[in-house]
């Protein structure tokens, strides 16, 4: 049967069925503890098989991507979910890999259907995607207390912990919803979060690859202010000029003060997460700024 597999050319979302989706499901139930993986990693990977169904029944929530407009397509998207959420680590990366080849479903070739798609996500109609904002007063400087924590740190070096973090508040919190509170998985994701940052803050746990030290951010968010109210005209190439020629500022902090307006940390005034950024977030806080300039709705 995985010969059969290897010898197809899957170059149509529709060749991905139901029955692959599932069959990868129970499979994720056999394979879970190969390897002896810690408790936290075992949540995880069985998180990640529960989130392949939401996407195999109602792709429609894909709505405006682009994807809503291929026939057939949850089985695709449930296995790209899946494939996607295992990639952030080699051992994920590798278990994910043993779960296919068990469930007779090729991994490389749905590499190769996945690729061509990948644009869909955030390219609906081929139209480039663009974070700058087009106006100066979209960016802003917001205190760091009435932003957000980080709510999916799994591309963090201290992911296992955060996940051990988040199960442990999801079954506290699910004890007292027998007492009447009110689930809010948002909550409980910015909770994990936090304790996360708090962590880091306090030295329980050293940096990860992804909180860049050495860098000045109140000096990148007076950069980034003073570029905010004095570049004319706005538009995304002098705002880029200006970065460049900004001047007392390291390689890194240059590469920060960029990506603050051309790839921004982007929020919705009162929401309890950030569309990109959160790690940038975690860096503010574990350098002890009071502030961060972010795109606000």
């Amino acid at each position: 049967m995985e010969q059969h597999h290897m010898e197809q050319h899957y170059d149509s979302p529709t060749r991905w069925t139901r029955d692959d989706v599932l069959a990868v499901q129970w499979v994720v139930m056999r394979f879970l503890a190969m390897g002896s993986p810690s408790v936290a990693t075992i949540q995880r990977r069985l998180h990640w098989a529960d989130h392949m169904l939401p996407c195999l029944e109602s792709p429609g929530g894909m709505k405006g991507t682009g994807f809503d407009t291929i026939p057939d397509v949850g089985p695709l998207l449930a296995l790209c979910s899946f494939v996607t959420n295992c990639a952030h680590n080699p051992d994920d990366t590798e278990w994910c890999r043993n779960v296919l080849r068990e469930a007779q479903v090729d991994y490389l070739a749905l590499l190769d259907t996945i690729a061509p798609l990948a644009h869909l996500y955030a390219n609906p109609n081929d139209v480039p995607v663009q974070h700058f904002r087009t106006t100066p007063n979209d960016y802003a400087l917001i205190p760091l207390a009435d932003l957000p924590y980080g709510h999916s740190m799994h591309t963090c070096g201290h992911a296992e912990r955060f996940e051990a973090d988040l199960t442990a508040i999801r079954r506290r919190n699910k004890a007292l919803r027998f007492v009447g509170r009110k689930h809010n998985p948002d909550a409980e994701q910015a909770e994990a979060g936090r304790r996360l940052t708090l962590a880091v803050i306090n030295g329980a746990v050293d940096p990860c690859h992804q909180h860049q030290t050495g860098i000045d951010w109140t000096k990148v968010n007076s950069r980034a202010e003073h570029i905010r109210t004095t570049t004319t005209p706005w538009t995304k190439q002098a705002v880029e000029a200006t970065v460049a020629s900004a001047p007392g500022l390291t390689p890194n902090e240059q590469d920060l003060l960029r990506k603050l307006f051309v790839d921004p940390i982007r929020w919705d005034r009162g929401t309890t997460q950030v569309a990109g950024g959160q790690h940038r977030l975690c860096g503010y806080r574990v350098a002890g700024a009071t502030h961060a300039f972010v795109a606000i709705h």
